[in-house]
């Protein structure tokens, strides 16, 4: 082999492992993710009974506060309208006996009663008035059980999830199941899992450019979290670590569809 040809080749070899390097450093530059919700919340139901209405469907925009889910509630209403009954009587007789005892109290300054029989009068009323507090606190209760038999929309968002239909009954057993699971609207993430090398670098907090078809969002990056520990554990560097990386930013025309592919640049 000649002086030239070994030459030609170092300058082949140079170029190419030039070439892979630019084609390294190029895409780790730019990171693959998936869109998705940024809050996505579960709705359950804390009441037993059958369902009267669902207010909802899938990829439904509501408002903070709009009714989900709305359970037959005769049964509660039945109990604070008869709470309520009580709470009315007992304070009807808590003030009769307060005007009783302001007569006691005149009689008590003709000498027509003794202090024994004033005492006494006293005590009624604050036994009474015990007694008062005590329907107040189970009326109380009452309400809260019939307001449980409606569920509202924690805030503005869209309904990406129903296993829930009138009609059906909600057992005491399925009280944590998820019937229902809302977004918050207009928030999402760009999300990616990604090396140790690529972690290392981003920055919490830090703004950057996600992709998505022709339109470019600005996103700030969230704390990132450790999907996946190497089996090699004692290395402080653990390039075979995966990490979940969110890149958060807002859409207010809900045209984003979630799950659909987006990139994301991080020079």
């Amino acid at each position: 082999m000649t002086v030239n040809q070994t030459r030609k080749g170092c300058i082949c070899a140079v170029v190419g492992l030039a070439a892979l390097l630019y084609s390294l450093v190029s895409f780790a530059d730019e990171i693959s993710c998936t869109v998705q919700f940024r809050t996505v919340v579960p709705i359950e139901l804390l009441a037993q009974g059958k369902v009267k209405a669902v207010n909802a469907d899938v990829g439904q925009s509501i408002a903070g506060g709009d009714t989900l889910i709305e359970l037959d509630s005769t049964l509660q209403q039945a109990r604070v309208q008869a709470k309520q009954s009580e709470v009315d009587l007992q304070v009807i007789e808590v003030e009769s006996l307060k005007s009783l005892h302001q007569k006691y109290k005149e009689l008590l300054k003709r000498r027509s009663l003794s202090y024994r029989e004033l005492d006494a009068s006293e005590q009624t009323i604050a036994i009474e008035e015990v007694k008062l507090q005590a329907f107040e606190a189970e009326l109380a209760i009452a309400e809260f059980e019939l307001g449980l038999t409606t569920v509202e929309a924690p805030f503005d968002s869209v309904v990406v999830s129903r296993r829930i239909e009138p009609g059906m009954i909600v057992a005491r057993s399925s009280k944590t199941q998820k019937w229902m699971a809302v977004a918050k609207a207009n928030e999402y993430v760009a999300r990616a899992v990604v090396s140790y090398d690529t972690r290392v670098k981003l920055v919490p907090g830090e703004q950057y450019v996600v992709k998505l078809g022709d339109r470019q969002y600005t996103a700030t990056m969230e704390l990132p979290t450790l999907q996946q520990k190497s089996k090699r554990w004692h290395r402080k560097q653990d390039d075979e670590s995966k990490f979940l990386v969110d890149f958060a930013f807002q859409e207010t025309d809900n045209s984003i569809i979630p799950g659909a592919p987006a990139t994301v640049d991080i020079e």
